[in-house]
């Protein structure tokens, strides 16, 4: 029986052991890189659907704080929106939890703050001075707690002119 024997070289002992081992490499590197990916796309997926939830609850706010301005419209209109216009130091501020009001969720907060907004004599007369000039200034703030560390807002300010008619989004 005749035996066929390999010319092998120094060379090329181990070569198939680098290769196998520099082709799992790049392998692992790709899996890697797509867990990663799958991971990123997720995380911002949720953190759009929470500030788009965040955009909602802080118009909520707006809308309970307008409904609290105008709730004393009858006779004398628009009461409370004339005694901040009179006081200027009057400011409301009230959080609205799940415990005021049970159809929010339990780990969403909504801060109201309705104060009067008037510039200094000295700031320059611009067009966007001039719309938030003398007027009821309305700030909602909403949060969502993700965890005990992390915490996301979303904050809409509303500007309410003298007669209550014309308002602002900023």
């Amino acid at each position: 029986m005749k035996r066929f024997h390999r010319l092998s070289t120094k060379k090329e002992n181990g070569i198939a052991l680098v290769a196998v081992l520099s082709t799992m490499l790049i392998v692992s590197f790709l899996i890697m890189s797509m867990f990663w990916l799958f991971i990123s796309n997720t995380k911002s997926i949720d953190n759009h659907s929470n500030a788009k939830e965040l955009y909602y609850h802080a118009k909520t706010g707006i809308e309970v704080a307008e409904a609290a301005l105008y709730a004393n419209i009858g006779e004398e209109e628009k009461k409370i929106l004339y005694s901040i216009m009179n006081d200027k130091d009057l400011v409301f501020e009230d959080s609205l939890t799940s415990a005021k009001i049970p159809q929010l969720p339990k780990d969403v907060k909504i801060d109201i703050k309705i104060e009067y907004s008037e510039l200094p004599p000295s700031t320059p007369v611009t067009p966007e001075n001039s719309l938030i000039n003398n007027k009821i200034k309305i700030t909602s703030t909403a949060f969502i707690y993700l965890n005990q560390e992390e915490e996301q807002n979303y904050q809409l300010i509303k500007y309410i002119d003298t007669s209550g008619i014309n308002s602002t989004y900023q």
